[in-house]
């Protein structure tokens, strides 16, 4: 079964047309909303915005954890109550197991991100244990690709 681990990295609000050219630059990170971006590894002073008005603090309050397709088909999927994209690389957004959830879908697997405060909520509604804790640290550098190793560790 995959492990859970911190995710710490940067929030960016901005506008639209910013962050944009923000994911041109960092083709992995996450638009949680037309205004909201999250990208995983990074500190605050390793991202400029070209927005004067921009918000961009760190963020260390998501945990994810990877599923190879075959666990996530067993794992969480059964726990999805609206459409999963069929199409790959996809991110949406949705509640699983009644959990506020982002999940990645690549062709290797899927990555479910959550808040790490509901990971314990999440690990007993799937009826799994995940191990992740509040203080555990997760190695994301720079650069690094989220999405899944063999033996589900998350990169």
């Amino acid at each position: 079964m995959p492990g859970c681990s911190p995710l710490p990295g940067v929030r960016v609000v901005a506008s639209c047309a910013a962050l944009a050219r923000l994911e041109a630059v960092h083709p992995h990170a996450l638009r949680f909303a037309p205004d909201d971006l999250f990208i995983a590894g990074l500190r605050p002073d390793e991202v400029t915005v070209d927005d004067e008005h921009a918000i961009v603090e760190a963020e260390a309050g998501f945990s994810a954890m990877c599923f190879t397709p075959s666990q996530f088909a067993v794992t969480v999927a059964p726990h999805i109550e609206w459409p999963v994209p069929a199409e790959r690389p996809a991110f949406t957004q949705g509640l699983v197991a009644a959990v506020p959830c982002k999940l990645r879908f690549t062709t290797d697997g899927v990555t479910v991100i959550t808040n790490t405060v509901q990971v314990r909520d999440l690990e007993d509604r799937l009826g799994v244990r995940l191990g992740v804790r509040p203080g555990d640290q997760l190695g994301v550098r720079p650069g690094d690709q989220l999405g899944v190793r063999p033996g589900g560790a998350v990169r």
